[in-house]
């Protein structure tokens, strides 16, 4: 059966099923989301429009990972995956990656598997953070997080609902992973900066601030006081000397 994927569409219109066929697979590109829609009285991850414009469909790159992620023998995927973007008036391209233009610091798109991004912590467990991402950091101009810049005026996603996140304990820091103490790293409210290592299942995706540039980047204290980094995992109230743990970022 031939699979029709409309060549224009409008914010909300599906484009196709994540699964078409059983040889074929279709990714959420830039500018595109996942939802679960019901045909027929059947429930269908389904890949739909975030924007206006004209939908591009790119086949995926086949990288070498060293037998990882690639079956349980290690050997390559029978199924084809291609992604699925949408070229919108503001779009370009930097880095073979497609972004808006009309922000240059941040791409309002759907995130993907490596991208860095900025998120807010939301609640905590003792084996998991849980987050909403708030943009995507393209990398085309440094960002300096300080007192200057608003953090709640960061634009979230333009879908709706921002994309939900979970960085598991063993993911917070490379060294001593079994020692980590999520309470003891984040805080909700913090501001992280971490890199996207699975696209999850639609619904969170899974990152990790296992990098010395990743990591808290804007907290404050319970009295609403500004913290700042002393080091990698602590952080100061300049002016009352209280001392915090954090798994904190680099600077920028």
């Amino acid at each position: 059966m031939t699979i029709k994927i409309p060549k224009v569409v409008v914010p909300g219109q599906p484009i196709v099923s994540i699964l078409s066929g059983s040889k074929t697979k279709y990714i959420a590109g830039p500018n595109t989301r996942i939802e679960t829609l019901t045909y027929n009285g059947s429930l269908v991850p389904s890949i739909v429009a975030n924007i206006l414009g004209k939908v591009e469909i790119q086949k995926k790159k086949v990288e070498e990972h060293d037998g990882e992620g690639e079956g349980e023998e290690g050997g390559k995927s029978d199924v084809d995956e291609y992604i699925v973007e949408i070229i919108g008036k503001d779009s370009i391209r930097s880095n073979d990656k497609l972004i808006n233009e009309s922000n240059s610091n941040f791409a309002i798109s759907t995130p993907s598997e490596n991208d860095i991004v900025l998120g807010r912590i939301t609640k905590i467990s003792n084996t998991r953070a849980f987050m909403e991402i708030l943009n995507i950091d393209t990398g085309i101009k440094s960002i300096q997080l300080d007192s200057s810049t608003l953090i709640t005026n960061l634009i979230p996603s333009d879908s709706g609902d921002n994309f939900k996140g979970i960085i598991r304990s063993q993911d917070i820091r490379s060294t001593d992973r079994d020692k980590v103490k999520v309470g003891e790293c984040f805080r909700p409210g913090d501001v992280i900066r971490a890199q996207i290592i699975s696209l999850g299942d639609g619904s969170n995706y899974y990152l990790s601030t296992a990098r010395d540039d990743l990591g808290v980047v804007f907290a404050k204290n319970k009295y609403g006081k500004q913290l700042y980094a002393l080091d990698w995992e602590t952080m100061v109230d300049p002016s009352s000397g209280e001392v915090e743990r954090r798994k904190c970022a680099k600077p920028f």
